[in-house]
């Protein structure tokens, strides 16, 4: 049997801050024929923002990120609509390698 048009979209939460500004996220979906990426935020970038399914998105921070923002992925196919999203979150803390810490 056919699988009916989905959209899938992983991970679905992120947390970002000044060592780690980029994360992939992974769309995938059987009989989706387009989709669009928009952000709720201004300092959240979606690199690419429309592209053939199965695709690897990247989700950046880009000037004065901070609290959290929202990326919306919606899809149509097969005469239907699909909204998926992933949540970001802009990490206080920066971990440093080596277990170096500041005083």
């Amino acid at each position: 049997a056919a699988k009916p048009a989905a959209l899938s979209v992983s991970p679905a939460q992120l947390t970002l801050n000044a060592i780690r500004r980029k994360a992939e996220v992974e769309l995938g979906g059987p009989h989706v024929l387009s989709w669009t990426a928009s952000a709720d935020v201004p300092w959240v970038e979606v690199t690419p923002d429309a592209a053939p399914l199965p695709t690897t998105v990247t989700i950046s921070l880009g000037p004065g990120a901070s609290g959290e923002g929202t990326v919306t992925f919606s899809a149509t196919g097969d005469g239907m609509s699909f909204t998926e999203s992933v949540s970001i979150s802009v990490g206080a803390q920066l971990r440093r390698a080596g277990g170096y810490r500041s005083s």
